[in-house]
């Protein structure tokens, strides 16, 4: 016998919101022009006809991402759909209109309008049909969106039982549904069914597709990783061990699918301290990256940098350096020179250097990675004050810009020799001044401040904020044209 749990199906305020919204839209596209008592009364195979011909093109827009024109054909849809008596036209429309909403982040609506598009397909097809299933798994995902888990959990369970009693317990089409199941379930902390679902995945994967399949291996790798975030790392680690097995002999020992679960697995040895353990795993990954992508891939970094943190954990210093340099020319690479995600890297490269005593390397780093998050707060700094002056809120913007410069050029002073090996130096001197380390940068932000001068009526401290905006340029222009004359100076390597 199938447990049946039922769902409310009463028209709620969602509901009525929704078709109010709705109906006035499709009362102006479909009853505008003559009236109908002006008219002669179309057959009902033209409204067929012009339904689904609409509701079709409303579809192929909505699947399209044209969230607009989705909503004009599929208003019209509906609107057709009421001239029929079976209420299947209006179930289906309905159904749309709350894909449609939930699409576009209205949750709440696309709950109402799933659940009354249920009750009418109920009294058509009864409360087994597979047709229901759509209109559940809609229902319950705009209830997860909401963060309504457990009321999200009654749907997709009524869908798991009809999958199950359409095709039957242990086949492989109930696997989605035991997985959309699983997610609020993991949400509210219901580990035992979490656990009996996962699995029972497994078990009917293996059966069907055989113990040794790569999908099986997916589902142990999911059921070792909810394992983890329940704390059971004992649990978790065999169940990585048998997902990379099963992948090896499934595609090969340096096959790019057998990277994933050895990062996971070492990542497992990490969190407990197990270095011993985590190195050859890692030292793996990169070398099954390398072999399966080639070595200048990008995706062989992440491996890099676990491997150089192992060695780090454990002094190896000059390792761990050689690691994440490597690491750092391979994302840089793939995202620029002065992308703000490699200041991390260089951080840690500095710590290598510093660790090594060789502190001029550890210096260089270290501003380098400075270099790099100045460069991103300046933009951010630019960004905010350009949105906030758009508001015409110049006392909030103005402050931005100041802070702006401040980090572009920052003030000289005199103090000691800097240098970490020379800390205990008892010399002092002056810093010369230098060139700001970003013309560009300099130049935006003094032509962002200019113009907020201009506009509110402060041409003097603009035209200042100019003279320095054409000096940031002619720095700019200066320092591109040094880069680029070093760069023809250089020997072309053979």
């Amino acid at each position: 016998m199938m447990r049946k749990t039922s769902l409310s199906c009463v028209p709620d305020s969602n509901f009525r919101t929704a078709v109010s919204v709705f109906g006035t839209i499709c009362a102006a596209l479909v009853f505008s022009g003559p009236s109908l008592a002006q008219t002669q009364e179309p057959l009902k195979e033209d409204i067929e006809t012009r339904w689904e011909q609409t509701r079709t093109a409303g579809r192929q827009a909505f699947e399209r991402g044209r969230f607009e024109e989705a909503q004009t054909l599929i208003g019209r849809a509906f609107a057709l759909a009421h001239r029929f008596e079976d209420g299947d036209h209006l179930s289906v429309s309905m159904g749309d209109m709350a894909d449609l909403a939930r699409a576009t982040g209205r949750y709440s609506e696309a709950e109402g309008l799933y659940k009354n598009a249920l009750a009418i397909r109920e009294r058509i097809d009864g409360e087994t049909s597979p047709k229901l299933i759509p209109l559940l798994d809609g229902a319950a995902w705009s209830l997860y969106s909401q963060a309504k888990m457990k009321e999200a959990v009654a749907p997709f369970q009524r869908s798991l039982a009809i999958m199950e009693q359409a095709h039957g317990q242990d086949a492989i089409e109930v696997i989605p549904a035991i997985l959309n199941l699983s997610r609020p379930l993991q949400i509210i902390k219901s580990d035992p069914e979490v656990v009996a679902n996962l699995e029972r995945i497994i078990r009917i994967r293996s059966t069907v597709r055989g113990p040794g399949h790569p999908e099986v291996a997916a589902d142990v790798i999911r059921l070792a990783r909810h394992h983890v975030a329940e704390k059971r790392p004992a649990s978790a680690e065999p169940m990585f061990l048998s997902a990379i097995s099963i992948l090896e002999r499934a595609n090969g020992a340096f096959h790019s699918s057998v990277a994933g679960p050895l990062d996971e697995l070492g990542l497992l040895y990490s969190k407990e301290k197990r270095w011993t353990d985590a190195e050859p795993i890692f030292r793996r990954s990169v070398a099954v990256r390398e072999l399966s992508l080639g070595p200048l891939n990008p995706e062989i970094a992440p491996a890099l940098e676990n491997l150089a943190a192992v060695w780090t954990q454990v002094d190896r210093f000059a390792d761990a350096e050689g690691a994440y340099r490597r690491a750092l020319e391979l994302w840089s690479f793939q995202l620029g020179a002065g992308h703000p995600n490699l200041a991390s890297v260089m951080d840690r490269i500095g710590h290598a250097c510093a660790s090594q005593k060789k502190y001029d390397e550890a210096e260089s780093a270290y501003s380098s990675a400075l270099w790099i998050r100045d460069r991103q707060s300046v933009t951010n700094l630019n960004n905010l004050a350009l949105i906030i002056a758009a508001q015409e809120r110049t006392v909030d913007a103005e402050p931005l810009y100041k802070v702006a410069l401040t980090v572009l050029e920052p003030p000289v002073v005199t103090a000691p020799v800097a240098k970490l090996k020379l800390a205990s130096a008892k010399s002092k001197e002056t810093a010369a001044p230098k060139d700001p380390a970003h013309p560009d940068l300099l130049r935006i932000t003094l032509h962002n401040y200019a113009e907020l001068m201009r506009n509110t009526n402060r041409p003097a401290a603009a035209g200042r904020l100019e003279l320095r905006e054409k000096q940031a340029e002619e720095l700019e222009k200066r320092l591109q044209k040094e880069a680029l004359d070093k760069a023809k100076a250089s020997p072309t390597p053979q």
